[in-house]
């Protein structure tokens, strides 16, 4: 998949939407909300390493799933995150032709979002 960029009109960096692969930008993602909720004082981390599991190819999930995840960038700053998921065994049960997404996090800004 390729990069997306788009551009801003407030003279901020551009957004970069990348697609994540790899270990390290697995590991990568599952950070993304620490420097977002880094002010919330009611903002509890998940566990690091449960994450690494959940994303790992050993769960067993993804023997029937397909997934991808992105990590939005300005600059050098991480802003955002998600994933989407396309489950086969949801096809086969409900022939609805859904896909979930998910792991949303963003800083408050409407283009990232967008």
């Amino acid at each position: 998949m390729k990069n997306k960029m788009f551009s801003d009109d407030q003279g901020r960096e551009s957004l970069q939407i990348i697609p994540v692969a790899g270990r390290r930008m697995i590991d990568r993602f599952i950070k993304v909300p620490w420097p977002i909720y880094k002010d919330d004082p009611h903002w509890v981390p998940p566990l690091t390493f449960e994450r690494k599991w959940h994303l790992s190819e050993k769960n067993p999930y993804f023997e029937h799933a397909d997934f991808q995840a992105w990590i939005a960038w300005r600059g050098e700053r991480v802003v955002g995150r998600i994933s989407a998921q396309v489950d086969q065994l949801h096809l086969d049960r409900y022939n609805d032709a859904t896909g979930f997404f998910g792991m949303l996090e963003a800083e408050d800004d409407p283009e990232t979002f967008r």
